[in-house]
């Protein structure tokens, strides 16, 4: 008997939590989801500027490049030309933080508040200043997905 009055009262339990949880998100309680968006550079120098997003809620902001591949002067872009990449997030048109790695993968900029943002190639193999000559100067291609 006292197993099944345990049992009873589980159930209600659940019951009334799965009422509750169906009540918040009713009201508009439901967690915020992260948005996502993805795009490519090709050919791109030092400067390049991404595509602006708002963000209403604070948190945390990743730019992730893969398929890094990267030339001088006209060559034919590889992965082994790709040493360094420093991309750098604004918000508001402001400097937030700069990241590097070592070549390419996940940017992550953490503590973010609400705004408008925009991401900079900041510097490629350590070079910050882009060309006007394309015969001389240093370009990425990459896939990047942007969460936030």
């Amino acid at each position: 008997m006292r197993r099944s009055i345990t049992s009873v009262a589980v159930t209600s339990r659940t019951v009334i939590a799965i009422g509750l949880v169906g009540l918040f998100m009713g009201l508009g309680a439901a967690p915020a989801m992260a948005a996502t968006f993805t795009s490519s550079m090709n050919q791109v120098q030092p400067t390049f500027q991404s595509r602006t997003w708002s963000d209403t809620t604070a948190g945390t902001t990743t730019v992730t490049l893969t398929s890094c591949k990267g030339n001088y002067g006209g060559n034919a872009p590889t992965a082994a030309f790709v040493h360094t990449v420093r991309i750098a997030l604004y918000r508001n048109g402001s400097l937030v933080s700069q990241v590097t790695r070592n070549p390419c993968g996940a940017f992550t900029f953490t503590g973010q508040s609400a705004g408008s943002f925009y991401f900079r190639v900041a510097a490629i193999n350590g070079i910050t200043t882009p060309t006007t000559n394309a015969y001389s100067g240093t370009f990425l291609n990459a896939g990047v997905t942007t969460s936030y």
